[in-house]
């Protein structure tokens, strides 16, 4: 090993998210070696061996060629394939399966992290570290994080635009309908009041109700509108607005 292949291990080892892992050079040997996709990598490079499986054998030789073991420690050579990772790492240290929950933690719920976006984790996680399938595990551990779902702005629109309704020209043409209640049961059973108020000269009916079903409503708005003789004159109405239910 010389000088550079410590420099490396060194320099990646001794940054903040590994610093916030507590965890030493032989035990990420240890447990590359224990996590069963790559110590079939490991045992290529180190000791020119081959899975029995030809199918096995032909993934660990294709893929082998993206990994380097430096100092005994399994690192993984990336290319930058975008302007915001050309500063980082050449090489990236391979994150065993035993230790993935534990590096998101980091990353991502940390104060290291922030509960940052998917894209700023995946530029943090990538910068010294890798692990396979990391562009679909980092993002389905982002969007499952309860902090960030009850914190985040979403542009979705979840309620209805108001809408305007028309100023009235004449008496009776826009009604205002609402039920009041439950009350304390009066002496006469009642536990509900409806009212309508007309918007064009603001009279005011309102009506005491036993309950709130359809049947006892719809007969409070015949009474208050069709049941008087003296606001039939003026026909039905042309809007209705119901306040609540």
């Amino acid at each position: 090993m010389n000088k550079s292949d410590t420099e490396i291990v060194d320099k990646t080892l001794t940054t903040s998210v590994f610093e916030h892992l507590s965890i030493s050079t032989e035990k990420i040997k240890q447990l590359q070696r224990q996590d069963i996709t790559l110590t079939k990598i490991i045992d290529y490079l180190e000791n020119d061996t081959l899975p029995e499986s030809q199918k096995e054998a032909r993934r660990a030789l294709l893929k082998s060629s993206d990994y380097a073991l430096i100092d005994k420690v399994l690192f993984h050579s990336r290319v930058a394939k975008a302007k915001r990772n050309k500063m980082m790492d050449h090489y990236q240290i391979v994150i065993p399966e035993a230790l993935i929950n534990t590096v998101l933690k980091v990353v991502h719920d940390s104060p290291l992290g922030g509960h940052c976006g998917i894209n700023n984790t995946l530029d943090r996680a990538k910068e010294h570290l890798f692990f396979p399938r990391m562009g679909k595990i980092i993002p389905d551990y982002v969007q499952s994080c309860h902090l960030c779902q009850i914190r985040k702005v979403s542009n979705k629109k979840t309620k209805q635009e108001i809408v305007s309704f028309p100023t009235p020209a004449e008496p009776f043409q826009v009604w205002q309908m609402d039920l009041c209640g439950p009350y304390p049961l009066s002496v006469n059973g009642n536990t509900y009041v409806f009212t309508a108020v007309d918007m064009f000269t603001k009279l005011l009916f309102a009506y005491p109700l036993r309950n709130k079903d359809a049947i006892t409503v719809c007969e409070a708005i015949y009474r208050s509108a069709l049941g008087n003789e003296w606001l039939s004159f003026f026909s039905l109405c042309s809007t209705c607005l119901i306040i609540s239910t």
